[in-house]
């Protein structure tokens, strides 16, 4: 089995590392003591806000299902649809690799979100309301 490798955050400021939580990080350098390290500082990554993804699964993936056909239990289907058909390609070899909604960033997510949009608005005529023209909660009757 692999180790798990633990992830630590913080800010720069004035030149100097300001980890978020020093004393786990002095924790897990007690545990590699008399090994040699290697330690990568790199912009921490950003990841999709908890709005924006209540708005996908509240109000983009209820419409496509309406639109498309699917039944209210098929929500998990719905969003694999909406990543086949919009965050995936074909490479050289013919092998379809579909994106992960997870893994994207708010600008990469915002990205898939216009490309529904476009898509739903060629295809059903329908357009799909901006994140602050609806309200929502995390299911639409």
């Amino acid at each position: 089995m692999k180790d798990i490798i633990p992830r630590f955050t913080g800010k720069v400021v004035k030149g100097r590392l300001m980890r978020d939580d020093p004393a786990r990080y002095a924790l897990y350098l007690a545990s590699l003591e008399g090994k040699r390290v290697e330690e990568l500082v790199q912009p921490e990554k950003s990841t999709r806000s908890d709005p924006l993804n209540r708005y996908y699964f509240g109000v983009v993936v209820p419409l496509f299902m309406e639109l498309a056909g699917f039944r209210q239990s098929e929500k998990d289907e719905a969003h694999q649809a909406l990543k086949i058909w919009k965050a995936s390609y074909t490479d050289e070899k013919g092998i379809i690799h579909i994106e992960k909604t997870s893994k994207m960033d708010n600008k990469r997510f915002l990205q898939y979100l216009d490309d529904i949009a476009a898509g739903i608005l060629e295809m059903w005529g329908v357009i799909v309301p901006e994140p602050n023209e609806y309200s929502y909660g995390d299911e639409i009757e």
